[in-house]
């Protein structure tokens, strides 16, 4: 059965991206963070649970919505092209709704605004209700084969982060992520790769125009927190403001400039992060993890794994947009894989 699941997942992908192709819509190097199976009974749900534990780690499951959802890191990747595909999402059927069993949608994570998408395939049927989510919002695109959704953060990334219990409860009791939501926010940083130490903070990536009227904002909201602290720095001569406070003994770091969440250094480097651990798997994160308890913050402790030459930040930016071959390559040059 679970070979059948493998080559039914090459069929519908196949199918999937000749829809894509059709539509114009271009993915270029993006990752496919993973891929949906929809099952038509819960007792089919349990089942399939049971046989791809034989072949993946159950990452999580979680109720949503009245019924369960599992998610799955297989140990040999579904692959298309170029391409692999090493989660997958598994979601028992809504109570009293059918819906056929089969593979419905691979979700891509996009480092550019997702209105942007909206706007670019407006021609396309496009379901835009997932753009008024709070934590890691998503825009779908709805083809005859199936669908693709597009999300600044990986389903990995996203179990990551509220698996971390006590820092997840503390970002959703601050309340920050809604008070920053019209401000394009975005969680980036170490908590959702699952590289922290004990000096980790949650980073939050935002946008605005108006640094003055949002420090102003922060300070009302925040001011009594404990180690609240806001202050300007200045990068190619623009002012980013930078507020810091610890709620529930969890550290908070806002960074806000005048350019979108997705399109700030913070946000390419933890991408390109992002994409080399799901590559370079467990080898990598006890190197990176480990040069990080020695001291190093988190680009050179992957520059210093991964053997890259000249200031880390900018050696890692170099790999924007590599595709994952590319990455592999890297690796290998590391001896990661």
């Amino acid at each position: 059965m679970v070979e059948q699941f493998y080559q039914n997942a090459g069929v519908f992908l196949a199918k999937l991206f000749a829809d894509i192709d059709a539509s114009g819509i271009d993915i270029g190097n993006w990752d496919i963070d993973h891929i949906c199976y929809r099952t038509e009974t819960l007792a089919r749900y349990h089942d399939l649970k049971n046989e791809l534990r034989t072949v993946g780690k159950l990452l999580i499951e979680s109720e949503v919505n009245g019924r369960p959802i599992s998610t799955f890191e297989l140990v040999r990747p579904l692959t298309w092209e170029h391409r692999s595909i090493r989660l997958v999402e598994l979601p028992a059927p809504k109570p009293n709704k059918l819906r056929a069993e089969g593979f419905e949608h691979i979700e891509v994570v996009a480092p550019t605004p997702l209105e942007e998408l909206q706007n670019q395939y407006s021609a396309c049927q496009i379901d835009g209700t997932g753009l008024e989510k709070v934590f890691n919002r998503e825009l779908e695109i709805k083809l005859p084969s199936g669908a693709i959704k597009f999300h600044n953060l990986s389903l990995a990334s996203v179990v990551e982060f509220e698996g971390n219990e006590s820092v997840f409860k503390a970002t959703q009791s601050s309340g920050i992520l809604e008070l920053l939501q019209p401000y394009g926010a975005l969680v980036a940083g170490t908590f959702p790769l699952g590289i922290t130490t004990e000096k980790s903070d949650v980073d939050i990536l935002c946008a605005t125009l108006d640094p003055v009227s949002l420090k102003t904002l922060l300070e009302n909201t925040y001011a009594k927190f404990e180690g609240f602290e806001a202050h300007y720095k200045l990068k190619a001569g623009k002012p980013i403001l930078v507020v810091r406070f610890r709620h529930e003994n969890v550290a908070f770091e806002i960074f806000a400039q005048d350019l979108p969440a997705v399109e700030q250094t913070g946000y390419k480097h933890f991408l390109i992060e992002e994409r080399l651990l799901k590559l370079g798997g467990p080898l990598l994160r006890i190197a990176v993890k480990s040069l990080r308890a020695d001291g190093l913050k988190t680009e050179p402790a992957f520059a210093t794994a991964l053997s890259l030459s000249g200031d880390p930040y900018e050696a890692l930016l170099k790999l924007d947009n590599a595709s994952e071959s590319e990455l592999q390559l890297v690796l290998n040059r590391a001896g990661i894989i």
